[in-house]
């Protein structure tokens, strides 16, 4: 049993240093930034999303706790924002990350699960999300769980 557990002040500064680092190499996978570019392409980003950090107004960052393992261990974590986007309030997901000895058991499933209940008690509408397309096992999920794709960007190489 996974449940969501509000990250403090250290847990967010060693999640940023991560979720930086994935970030980066996510654009430089897709194609969308240059190596020597990504990493204060990020930076640049995430000040724009989190101009106050830990402490931006409607941002919310969770890790995930699997309780049933001692005294709850650390299987990944959750970060999204909410926004009022054209009259609707949206639950923006920014980030989920599972630790990947836990992927392929059903961690995503209840973490997005989690999700639709916080993303509820915070009086969001909808949800939304981006997924990079080389990451099928995400698409895979979001697919599952009811997301349907609004907008599509997609490149061929020549």
């Amino acid at each position: 049993m996974i449940e969501l557990s509000a990250m403090n002040k250290l847990q967010f500064e060693d999640f940023m240093s991560f979720t930086l680092k994935q970030y980066a190499q996510e654009k430089i996978t897709a194609g969308t930034w240059l190596p020597e570019h990504a990493e204060s392409r990020a930076l640049e980003d995430m000040h724009r999303i989190l101009p106050e950090g830990y402490l931006t107004q409607d941002a919310y960052f969770y890790n995930l706790i699997d309780s049933s393992v001692g005294d709850g261990q650390v299987i990944g974590f959750i970060w999204f924002n909410i926004y009022l986007r054209n009259g609707v309030r949206e639950a923006f997901l920014y980030d989920i990350h599972i630790a990947e000895e836990y992927q392929g058991k059903g961690y995503g499933t209840r973490t997005m699960e989690l999700l639709e209940k916080e993303a509820r008690k915070l009086q969001a509408e909808r949800i939304g999300l981006h997924v990079f397309g080389h990451n099928a096992r995400a698409m895979s999920l979001y697919t599952k769980m009811g997301y349907e794709a609004k907008s599509i960007t997609m490149y061929k190489e020549l």
